[in-house]
C-alpha cells in the first residue's frame, strides 16, 4: 500500500467519523428543540384554557395539538375547555390535512393522521373516520379506524367489520377482539344478532370475548356450541372460555358425566371453584373412576390452597376410601402440607399418617 492509498483511507475514516458526529449534534440540538417546543405548547395551552390568560396560538400547530392529545391521555377535560380547544384546532391548516392524510397513500402517514381527526369528535371527524373505514385496505389502519369509532359504531359498522374479518387473518380477529372485550357491554346489542351466524371468523371472534367477558349470553352461546356436532373443533376454546368465566354452570352434573371425555375434563377444572366439604368429597368419591384423575387432584389442591381448614377433611377421608388411586391421590395432594402431616402424626387418631408419607416417597 502506497503513502497516498493510507492517507485517502485516513482521511475517508475521518471524514465518516465526522458525518457521524455531526449526525449526533444535529439529532440532539433538533431533540433539544422539539423538548422546548413541546415544553412551551404545553405552557400555553394551561395558561389559555386554565390560566384565562389571553395568549395568541402558534402559527404552526403541531406542537399545541400533539400537547392537547398529551393531556388528554392524564386528566378529563372539562367539556367546555374542550370545546373552545377544539374550536381554535379545527379550522387549521394543520387539522385539514390530516382529515386529507386519511387517503394518503403512504400507511405510516394514514395512522397518524387517524390519531389526530379522531381526537377532534366531531361530526364531521367521526363521519369522515367511518367513511374511511368502509375503503380502508390495509387491516391494521383500519383496526385503528375501529378503534377510534369504537364509541360510534352502529349495526352497519358491525356488520362490515365482521365481513372484513375472512380477508384480514386471524390477528386482525384477535385485536378487534381485545378492543371489543374492553366495550363488549356498549357494543353487546350490535353483536347479538350474530351469535347465530355460522362464519368460522365470526365464531372465532365470539370465542375470543367470551374468554375473558363474563356474560351469561356468551355463556350460553359457548354451552350451545358444545352440543352441535359440526363444532367439534370449537370445544376446547369454548371450554376455556367456560371454565374461566362460567364454571358454576360447567361443574354441573350433566357435565361431569358428559360422554365427551374433553368436556368431562374441563368440567373437572370447574370443580375448584366451589371450595366446601361437599366437593371435596365428590372429587375423592371419584378418583380411580376414569383417566381424568390429574384433573381431580389438580381441583383438591386448588381447593386446599384456597380454605387450608379442608385439609382435615382430606385427612380423616384416608381410612374410609378403598381404590388404591384414591390413597394416592389423597397422599399427592397432601405432599404440598408436609408441615401440616408432622404436627398431625404426634396425635392417636392419625397414626396413619406414617402410611400416607411412605405412599408419597414412592410417587
Amino acid at each position: 500500500m502506497t503513502i497516498d492509498q493510507a492517507l485517502l483511507i485516513l482521511f475517508v475514516f475521518l471524514g465518516v467519523i465526522a458525518i457521524l458526529v455531526l449526525s449526533i449534534i444535529g439529532l440532539s440540538i433538533y431533540h433539544h428543540g422539539e423538548s422546548n417546543r413541546q415544553k412551551r405548547a404545553r405552557d400555553l395551552f394551561y395558561a389559555r384554557y386554565y390560566d384565562g390568560v389571553p395568549t395568541k396560538l402558534p402559527l404552526f400547530i403541531r406542537h399545541f395539538f400533539d400537547a392537547f392529545l398529551d393531556i388528554e391521555t392524564q386528566i378529563k377535560l372539562d367539556p367546555s375547555i374542550r370545546s373552545r380547544v377544539i374550536a381554535d384546532l379545527i379550522h387549521r391548516p394543520f387539522t385539514r390535512k390530516q382529515l386529507r392524510y386519511l387517503n394518503h397513500p403512504s400507511r405510516s402517514i394514514r395512522k397518524v393522521a387517524i390519531s389526530y381527526v379522531a381526537a377532534l369528535k366531531t361530526e364531521k371527524s367521526i363521519n369522515k373516520l367511518r367513511a374511511t373505514l368502509y375503503i380502508e385496505p390495509d387491516p391494521a389502519v383500519r383496526f385503528l379506524l375501529v378503534y377510534a369509532l369504537i364509541d360510534e359504531l352502529n349495526s352497519r359498522d358491525i356488520a362490515f367489520i365482521l365481513a372484513t374479518l375472512e380477508s384480514s387473518g386471524p390477528q386482525f380477529i384477535n385485536w378487534i377482539a381485545t378492543l371489543f372485550k374492553n366495550r363488549y357491554y356498549k357494543i353487546k346489542p350490535l353483536l347479538l344478532p350474530y351469535f347465530d351466524d355460522s362464519r368460522p371468523e365470526v365464531i372465532d371472534l365470539l370465542l375470543n370475548i367470551a374468554t375473558y367477558v363474563y356474560d351469561p349470553r356468551l355463556g350460553e352461546y359457548c354451552f350451545n356450541l358444545l352440543e352441535k356436532e359440526e363444532y367439534r373443533h370449537l370445544d376446547q376454546t369454548a371450554l376455556e372460555a367456560l371454565v374461566l368465566q362460567h364454571p358454576v354452570m360447567l361443574r354441573d352434573v350433566k357435565y361431569l358425566h358428559h360422554q365427551n371425555p374433553l368436556v368431562r375434563k374441563f368440567a373437572l377444572r370447574a370443580t375448584s371453584s366451589k371450595v366446601d366439604e361437599e366437593m371435596v368429597t365428590f372429587l375423592i368419591d371419584e378418583l380411580g373412576s376414569d383417566e381424568f384423575d390429574n384433573e381431580r387432584i389438580n381441583s383438591l389442591s386448588h381447593i386446599i390452597f384456597d380454605d387450608k381448614s379442608l385439609l382435615l377433611k382430606i385427612l380423616t377421608l384416608y381410612p374410609s376410601v378403598k381404590r388404591s388411586a384414591q390413597q394416592k391421590g389423597i397422599a399427592k395432594v397432601l405432599s404440598h402440607h408436609i408441615d401440616y402431616l408432622i404436627v398431625r402424626m404426634r396425635q392417636d387418631e392419625f397414626q396413619y399418617i406414617g402410611t400416607i408419607i411412605d405412599q408419597m416417597l414412592e410417587m
